[in-house]
């Protein structure tokens, strides 16, 4: 599994720690991804662990929030430990199977806001998404350590 920490710049090691689960979704030798046409930014499903949950249970409820699909993670690929400037965040990622596709979601208002849209990209194209500038340096930030994990998945697609 790859594991990765990154310290971006001299960003206080003192910041709040948040611990996340993202899904890396596959089907059809496509990868899904939440576009944000607000930023012109990909970013994968996924968000925060609750209290008395798992990493995997955190995947599966952050997806259907965010997509509308049921998934079931299969094998954690990558952990990035990431410093942001007023928050510390661990990503786990986990290749995930599509169990159900439902068009129900339960969107926040953050990600509302952002107007996010699934997409579903060949291998090719997630490197380019993710190597994409935006307006904004956060989400800049954000795609260029997600892009770390994108060849992790070559073994899964053909």
């Amino acid at each position: 599994m790859l594991q990765v920490r990154i310290n971006n710049s001299e960003l206080n090691q003192d910041v709040k720690k948040k611990i996340a689960s993202r899904a890396l979704i596959i089907k059809d030798n496509k990868v899904a991804v939440l576009y944000s046409k607000k930023y012109n930014a990909y970013i994968t499903p996924g968000g925060g662990v609750e209290e008395n949950e798992t990493l995997e249970q955190a995947c599966i409820r952050e997806t259907k929030e965010e997509t509308g699909l049921v998934v079931n993670p299969i094998e954690q690929i990558a952990v990035l430990d990431c410093n942001y400037p007023k928050i510390r965040i661990v990503h786990n990622y986990f290749v995930c199977e599509i169990e159900k596709e439902t068009s129900q979601t339960n969107k926040t208002e953050h990600e509302i806001d952002q107007d996010l849209e699934l997409k579903w990209l060949n291998l090719k194209d997630v490197k380019k998404a993710f190597a994409t500038l935006t307006d904004s340096y956060k989400y800049d930030t954000w795609m260029q350590n997600e892009s770390i994990i994108i060849p992790e998945l070559r073994k899964y697609l053909k």
